[in-house]
């Protein structure tokens, strides 16, 4: 409904199952809205719009004795009638100009279920269209008229309406930017050329009548401008961006038109950098140098590269970078030329050197090595074939490091042997820009030292007797070094119708078979390229001496000058055992080590000791291994000497004790003084705090 619009009556027993029965009777429940009026006669009801709003809930109530009251609710929506909420502006066309677009929600109020038209006073001239609610005016005639606009708005009984002046007139000669054609300069040197522009060309009737030009000021210094008439020069200076350039056209009754740019002013090129030499290989990977990380300002340059000996080098480019291939062995230059424009060309010369990449030509041999023996020295510019330029190009490898260590000093390999086994050692010899690595192997084999006979221990002269049979001699207990499976051991006996001698890897079996004396019976050892080393002794064979005896077949007793020998048929001491001993307690004559407490003992300081066992690997005072193995250990002296280390550790660690008690008491006197400076401290800030109160 529209306010103030016409009425609606209803038959509200229509909008009721037994609406229209005898005794029912219709009411509406009082209208709190006052944008309605509302009247019920009998069945019909009565609606009429007074003001635009929504009535709210309206209830209509059916009643009939004896039944439940039936209810109906609804409510009204009365629309506004169309009103102006804003005069709509006079229209400036201009023939084949752009036409007017209007929302007439701009200017209207309640155009909702309103019928909108629009008539032009003459569509010559302009015409008037209508889509929805957006007006659009478009320019028709030529020259210059004036027409109405009459746009009406209407609603059941409700209409308004407004008029619009439309002028059309001849198009203007007004200069105008043509964005197709902007002003661009091309690029520009420092100290170059000047650039001339025509402004008018940059403009839509840019040479109509009455058309002046003048450009801002310029902020810049990098370009000088000059403008006279329609003609536009500008000068490069110096590097840099103008910044923006403003060129402005004017023309009376017309709006400015202006034309935007900048004009970047590039400077010379010039050296930032020497480009360094390169060393190539043959066959090797070409040098990619990039121009711009040696040469500044590069854009817009003409450059060119040139080589004096093609057949060692060749140089070509793409953009700024530069490519140089390697040929054949030799040396050449290759001279870099930069030019551009209005600037002094530029140029730099690169040093060439071409040099073939590393080759093997003889593999290293296999070599033995013996531990104590001068480290083996191998130059292995002997080997590979190698460029001058090659150093450092040589890397080394081992498959055991603690059999043998190697070292490598420029082209020399320095192989020391550390301990028995055997070494696989890799050498590889590497150049940049060459395809790959050359690599050669060798096994290095570490043998002991040479066999050697252990001093003071010579092998003794043997007594035989053809009753005690034969004699067996352990020869590691007189020669160091002639376990290893390479070792050569011979034994020559000068007559073995008196005995005969026998060798079963490093143990001499003597058996007697007549009386007699075999003067030397000489022992030789040596191995490699070690130099023989021997020993010889007596042995005196006897039918039956006298002061022997046997007491068992299964362990032979002897005794002989008043020594008594198990499992040996000379003994050399009071009593010579072969074997094993078992006994319930073994009483020795000991001598004490107190001595170690004693005031004046030498006690060496723990570096001094450390630096004894790692030149000789052994304990200060105590025997080697070697000399233990060749004389046997006595247990009274060992004894002793063990007790000695064992007191001598004791002073050690009291040593210790008495140091680090006296750190943590140190460390205790100093906790004492922090304690007492934090409590003046804090006794410093009390008083403080009183201060600032007070």
């Amino acid at each position: 409904m529209t306010a103030g619009g016409d009425s609606v009556t209803i038959d509200i027993s229509d909008h009721f199952t037994n609406g229209d029965t005898n005794g029912v009777e219709y009411s509406i429940d009082r209208n709190t809205q006052s944008n309605v009026k509302l009247s019920l006669v009998g069945t019909m009801l009565t609606i009429k719009p007074l003001l635009a709003g929504d009535t709210g809930k309206i209830i209509v109530r059916a009643e009939k004795d004896g039944c439940t009251d039936a209810t109906q609710e609804f409510n009204v929506e009365v629309e506004p009638c169309p009103s102006i909420s804003a005069s709509i502006p006079a229209q400036n066309l201009v023939v084949s100009g752009d036409g007017a677009s209007i929302e007439l929600a701009s200017y209207f109020g309640g155009l909702s279920g309103s019928t909108i038209t629009a008539t032009s006073s003459d569509s010559t001239v302009a015409s008037a269209s209508l889509s929805g609610t957006a007006l659009a005016i478009a320019p028709k005639g030529e020259g210059t008229a004036t027409v109405t606009v009459t746009v009406t708005v209407s609603k059941q009984n409700c209409k308004v309406m407004q008029t619009i002046s439309v002028k059309v007139t001849e198009p203007l000669s007004c200069p105008l930017e043509d964005t197709l054609n902007a002003i661009v300069v091309e690029r520009m040197t420092a100290g170059g050329d000047s650039v001339t522009i025509d402004v008018s060309d940059h403009f839509t009737n840019g040479d109509a009548d009455g058309v002046e030009y003048s450009i801002d000021t310029n902020t810049q210094r990098n370009v000088t401008l000059s403008l006279v008439g329609t003609m536009l020069t500008i000068k490069p200076l110096v590097a840099g961006d103008t910044g923006k350039i403003i060129v402005r056209a004017e023309k009376a009754e017309c709006t400015d038109a202006t034309q935007e740019f900048n004009v970047e002013v590039e400077p010379c090129p010039s050296i930032s950098a020497s480009i360094p030499a390169q060393n190539l290989v043959v066959g090797g990977n070409s040098a990619m140098i990039s121009l711009s990380s040696y040469f500044d300002d590069l854009s817009g340059s003409k450059i060119t590269a040139t080589s004096s000996d093609g057949t060692v080098a060749s140089a070509s480019l793409l953009g700024t970078e530069l490519t140089i291939a390697p040929g054949v062995e030799g040396s050449e230059t290759v001279t870099v030329t930069v030019s551009k424009d209005g600037c002094p060309a530029v140029e730099q010369s690169i040093s060439v050197t071409v040099t073939p990449c590393p080759l093997l030509q003889s593999a290293i041999e296999d070599q033995m090595l013996m531990i104590g023996n001068d480290p083996l020295k191998i130059d292995l510019s002997e080997h590979f074939a190698i460029p001058t330029d090659f150093d450092p190009g040589f890397t080394v490898s081992s498959s055991d490091a603690e059999v043998a260590t190697e070292g490598l000093e420029g082209n020399i390999l320095t192989v020391t042997p550390v301990a028995v086994g055997t070494d696989t050692i890799t050498v590889t010899a590497t150049k940049t820009g060459c395809d790959g690595s050359v690599v050669d192997e060798f096994v290095v084999t570490v043998l002991p030292p040479c066999p050697a006979v252990i001093t003071d221990s010579p092998v003794p002269d043997q007594v035989l007797s053809i009753i005690a049979g034969p004699v067996t001699i352990d020869l590691t207990r007189y020669f160091e070094y002639i376990d290893h499976e390479d070792t050569r051991i011979t034994v020559t006996s000068p007559d073995p119708a008196v005995a005969v001698v026998n060798l079963d890897s490093t143990v001499i079996t003597i058996e007697p078979k007549m009386a007699g004396s075999l003067e030397a019976v000489v022992v030789s050892a040596g191995r490699g390229e070690c130099v023989m080393v021997t020993q010889s002794f007596m042995v005196t064979v006897e039918d039956f001496p006298g002061g022997i005896w046997s007491v068992s077949p299964e362990g032979d007793v002897y005794r002989l000058e008043g020594n008594v020998g198990i499992g040996l048929s000379s003994p050399d001491q009071k009593l010579v055992v072969d074997g094993k001993i078992k006994a319930e307690e073994v009483y020795l004559s000991m001598i004490p080590a107190d001595y170690v407490f004693e005031d004046g003992y030498s006690l060496m300081s723990l570096e001094e000791v450390a630096e004894f066992i790692a030149a000789r690997g052994h304990l200060p005072g105590i025997a080697s291994g070697a000399e233990m193995k060749a004389r046997g250990v006595g247990v009274s002296e060992m004894q002793t000497l063990l007790l000695e280390k064992i007191e001598e550790v004791s002073l050690y660690v009291i040593a210790q004790h008495e140091e680090l008690r006296a750190h943590e008491d140190h460390i205790a006197a100093q906790h004492r003084r922090l304690e007492q400076r934090g409590q003046q401290i804090r006794q410093l800030e009390s008083r403080m705090e009183r201060l600032e109160r007070e």
